[in-house]
């Protein structure tokens, strides 16, 4: 039967698109926050600048396979001070290979694999919804566009651009003109003067890359520091103990409640963060143990980061409904 003075309400999907205004071309294209976006952007800027790359590489195999002659069409157009009569000149042979090293890999080859692919697909993996910083992340493509240009434009200053190979290792240092100046500049914010963040869920690879850890716990900074100060804030060891039935395992994980960092129900094990003294270990087995009956076996392991974020956040691992593959 219907109802004619019936209305209908819109769904979830369609209110919640009412109350989001259409981005416009500039905000949805240029200097979008979305994942996917940045992720093209960084591609197609890596693609073009390994184009400019591959050119430069040109360059140099025509002088190779023909020292000394004049390069048709482009050889004028490249100027008297790097071809003059069209034959190239040694400093600007030198200025090709460094400049062609350093934007295949600075500027193509990384940009495309970490920016381009790690963007787009690295979200869809794991079912996130965007990058954990849209602005950041939006702001770190743009950082590298203006970086790319100003590599560039060294071609454009008085004495070319650099000319002291990719790596800039000696003797080659030793000339250092304007556009060496400016593909310093460029490679030393990589180096020592850019803060990379790196946003992971697997704190093991945190412990192996990051110089510095900020451990965040509902949005709230918890603590932060080098991976070996975070450890020390929990003594730096963890004691893993193994019960020797269903029971015993229940009673030790009521007993410890968030004291137990790690559970495993499948192999009746529960890991405790402790200093690693041996008084502090025989205390602790007397205490859930007094009677020698409950723990079969116990290790003692060197803490990870893992540990140091349950014992600092006050959660408590997952139990593993099955054993690890």
């Amino acid at each position: 039967m219907s109802h004619p003075d019936a209305v209908a309400s819109p769904g979830p999907s369609v209110a919640h698109e009412v109350h989001h205004e259409a981005l416009g071309f500039w905000r949805r294209y240029v200097f979008s926050t979305d994942h996917k976006v940045i992720g093209i952007q960084y591609a197609i800027t890596g693609l073009l600048f390994l184009l400019f790359g591959f050119s430069l590489m040109m360059l140099m195999r025509w002088q190779l396979a023909y020292p000394g002659s004049p390069l048709p069409l482009l050889g004028k157009l490249l100027g008297d001070s790097r071809m003059p009569g069209g034959t190239m000149l040694p400093e600007f042979y030198n200025e090709l290979g460094a400049m062609h090293g350093t934007i295949m890999v600075f500027l193509g080859v990384v940009p495309l694999a970490v920016g381009g692919f790690g963007n787009f697909v690295v979200p869809l993996q794991i079912g996130a919804q965007d990058m954990a910083f849209p602005r950041l992340n939006m702001a770190s493509y743009w950082f590298f566009f203006l970086g790319g240009v100003t590599m560039l434009a060294s071609f454009l200053v008085p004495g070319g651009a650099a000319q002291s190979g990719w790596t800039s290792y000696a003797p080659l240092s030793v000339i250092a003109g304007t556009g060496q100046t400016m593909w310093q500049i460029v490679s030393e914010l990589a180096a020592s003067g850019v803060t990379v963040f790196l946003t992971t869920q697997y704190l093991e690879e945190a412990d192996q890359l990051a110089d510095r850890v900020a451990i965040l716990d509902g949005g709230r900074l918890v603590a932060d520091g080098t991976p070996g100060e975070l450890k020390q804030q929990i003594a730096g060891q963890r004691l893993d103990i193994e019960l020797a039935d269903a029971a015993s395992y229940a009673d030790v994980i009521t007993y410890l409640g968030e004291r137990a960092t790690h559970t495993d129900v499948e192999r009746l094990t529960a890991g405790i963060a402790i200093t690693g003294d041996a008084l502090e270990v025989r205390s602790l087995l007397d205490e859930l143990d007094p009677h020698r009956q409950r723990i079969s076996r116990f290790a003692l392991h060197a803490a990870s980061l893992d540990d140091v974020f349950l014992s600092l956040t006050g959660h408590r691992a997952p139990e593993r409904e099955t054993a690890d593959v």
